[in-house]
C-alpha cells in the first residue's frame, strides 16, 4: 500500500536520488512503494490494451477500478487513445507524462465518477476528439495547450457537472462540432479561435444554462447546424461570419 500523509498517499519515495521500496518502523510495514506499469503505446488503442492489461494483472478491471493499483510510465507513449475509456468508477487519475502523446483522443471518455484531472502536457496533441465525453461528474478542467489540435470534436460532451471551460488555442482545429454538447452547467465559456473550422455544428447544444455566447469566428465553417440548440438561458447571440455556411439548420 502506499503510504499515507495526511490526506495524500505517496506513490514513490526516495533518498538520495534511490527509490525506497519498502520502510519499516518497530517491525511494521509503514510504507510499500506502488509498482510501475510503463504504457509505450505508437498507434490505435495499444496503451489501452497496455491499461486494461495491467488492471487484470492486479486483480481489478478497468471498469470496476476506482483507485489505480499502480502507477503510469507514460513518458514514452506518443498515442494516449481511450487509456482511460470506460473507466466508470475511477475518483482520481496519477500525474502523467503525455508530452510526446498526439493522440488523446476518448482519454478519460465515459469516466462517469471523475471530478478533477491532473495537468497535463498537451503540447504535442493534434487529435483531442472526445478526451473527457461523459465526463458527468467533471466540474472543472486545467488550462490545456491545445496549440497544435486539429479536432477537438466532442471534447467536454456530456460534462454536465462542468461549469467553466479551460482556455483552449483552437486556432488549427477544423472540427469543434459537439464541442460542449449536454454541458448543462455551464454558464459561461472564454473565447474561441475557430478561423480554421469547418464545422461548429452543435457546438453549444444543451447548454441550458449559458447566459452568454464567445466571440467566435467562423470564416472558414459550412456547418453551423444546432449551434446554440437548447441553450434556453441565452439572451444575446454574438455577431457571426456565416459567410461560407451552406448549413444553419437550428
Amino acid at each position: 500500500m502506499p503510504m499515507q500523509w495526511g490526506p495524500t498517499k505517496i506513490g514513490a519515495m526516495q533518498y538520495n536520488g534511490v527509490t525506497i521500496g519498502e520502510a519499516m518502523t518497530d517491525g511494521q510495514v509503514v510504507y510499500r512503494s506502488l509498482p510501475v506499469v510503463t504504457i509505450t503505446g505508437t498507434s490505435g488503442y495499444e496503451s489501452s490494451n497496455q491499461f486494461r492489461a495491467a488492471c487484470i494483472a492486479y486483480g481489478t478491471t478497468n471498469q470496476t477500478v476506482t483507485e489505480l493499483p499502480f502507477l503510469l510510465d507514460t513518458s514514452q507513449a506518443t498515442t494516449l487513445a481511450s487509456l482511460f475509456q470506460g473507466c466508470a468508477a475511477l475518483t482520481t487519475v496519477p500525474n502523467l507524462d503525455t508530452s510526446k502523446a498526439t493522440d488523446v483522443s476518448f482519454m478519460f471518455r465515459d469516466c462517469s465518477a471523475l471530478t478533477t484531472v491532473p495537468n497535463l502536457d498537451t503540447s504535442k496533441a493534434t487529435n483531442l476528439t472526445a478526451m473527457f465525453q461523459g465526463c458527468a461528474a467533471l466540474t472543472s478542467v486545467p488550462n490545456l495547450n491545445t496549440s497544435q489540435a486539429t479536432s477537438t470534436g466532442s471534447m467536454f460532451y456530456g460534462c454536465s457537472a462542468l461549469t467553466t471551460a479551460p482556455n483552449l488555442d483552437t486556432s488549427k482545429a477544423t472540427d469543434v462540432s459537439f464541442m460542449f454538447r449536454g454541458c448543462s452547467s455551464l454558464t459561461t465559456v472564454p473565447n474561441f479561435d475557430t478561423s480554421s473550422a469547418t464545422t461548429l455544428s452543435s457546438m453549444f447544444e444543451g447548454c441550458s444554462s449559458l447566459t452568454t455566447a464567445p466571440n467566435l469566428n467562423p470564416s472558414q465553417a459550412t456547418n453551423l447546424s444546432f449551434m446554440f440548440w437548447g441553450c434556453s438561458s441565452l439572451t444575446t447571440a454574438p455577431n457571426l461570419n456565416t459567410s461560407k455556411a451552406t448549413n444553419v439548420t437550428a
